[in-house]
């Protein structure tokens, strides 16, 4: 019998029931399955760097970035090219296939558009890696600039469902955010979309997203977990526990069985050094190493250590 659950024809209910009651380990031996099945023993290594800091308009609750928050995060403009392609040149030295050019705000402007093209040819030029970017709401006219300047991948989060969205973010719509999507699949460039779990939702909302992604047919899924900053609303949230995380991942992986399930932020802070081989046995292939934009992350040696600690192996995959 196939142990890969088709969720899409399951109630939001019934889809609760089972990740919420099933023994934790019945759910780890399922993700496994499913991950094996489809990506067998590889685990994609992706990084990021913050090329634009702080200043952003917008006023999402958990974002140490916005002007409409009082934190002490380092703010600077678009960083020049060749910074840029340093730590790409560092990342594919370390075994990280995906290297991600990240921007506060809600978008760019047309002469930081410039400068990221022509940085993207750079780092193509001189670098064997894949290069991505999340760079806020863009129209298709700069989405194709990207692509023709040889961009792999987009990234560009719905973070939770859209009845919780206005919970987190009043400055802008989760409509907003689809709509950036859909143009991205309309020029046909690769997609990045996810969540971010612990701001408040419900297993209600983390399924609404969830069936969203899948109905949306988005390939690599990041999950988040809130890492409250001093100085924002969400500073005081509570955490979610390491098991109530793992089902999450689960859930995602279960119901977007054939799709890359990556884990990035939070996760240092949700599970010990110890716990990080649970990611995988939750159904995680992929992982964001080093820091993300304003906090630290996890080093990647000791990412490399925990992968094979798990018997699994780096997939370097790049430009493919």
């Amino acid at each position: 019998m196939n142990p890969i659950i088709n969720f899409s024809s399951y109630s939001t209910e019934e889809i609760k029931s089972f990740i919420i009651n099933t023994p934790l380990s019945e759910l780890k031996r399922l993700a496994t399955f499913a991950r094996e099945k489809r990506f067998e023993n590889k685990i994609q290594l992706c990084s990021i760097i913050n090329a634009k800091s702080g200043a952003c308009m917008e006023n999402c609750a958990f974002c140490a970035q916005s002007i409409h928050h009082r934190t002490n995060i380092e703010n600077y403009p678009l960083l020049k090219p060749e910074n840029i392609l340093k730590e790409a040149i560092s990342a594919s030295e370390i075994g990280v296939s995906h290297f991600g050019i990240v921007t506060s705000g809600t978008t760019v402007s047309d002469k930081e558009l410039e400068i990221i093209c022509r940085t993207i040819k750079l780092i193509k030029r001189n670098v064997p890696i894949n290069v991505c970017a999340s760079l806020g709401k863009l129209s298709i006219e700069k989405l194709e600039l990207l692509k023709h300047s040889g961009l792999t991948k987009y990234h560009h989060n719905l973070e939770t469902s859209e009845s919780h969205f206005h919970k987190i973010c009043k400055t802008h719509t989760w409509n907003e955010r689809l709509e950036t999507i859909i143009s991205v699949q309309k020029i046909g460039l690769e997609l990045c979309s996810g969540g971010l779990f612990g701001i408040g939702e419900t297993w209600e909302d983390r399924i609404k997203l969830a069936q969203t992604l899948y109905e949306l047919k988005i390939k690599d899924i990041p999950i988040n977990f809130l890492t409250p900053v001093p100085g924002t609303p969400l500073e005081k949230q509570a955490p979610l526990t390491s098991e109530e995380s793992l089902r999450i991942i689960i859930l995602y992986r279960l119901f977007l069985y054939d799709r890359t399930i990556r884990i990035c932020g939070g996760r240092s802070r949700i599970f010990t050094k110890k716990q990080q081989t649970e990611i995988y046995s939750a159904g995680a292939n992929a992982v964001m190493t080093g820091n993300y934009l304003t906090i630290s992350g996890i080093i990647p040696d000791t990412d490399k250590e925990t992968i094979a600690k798990a018997k699994l192996k780096i997939h370097l995959n790049c430009c493919g």
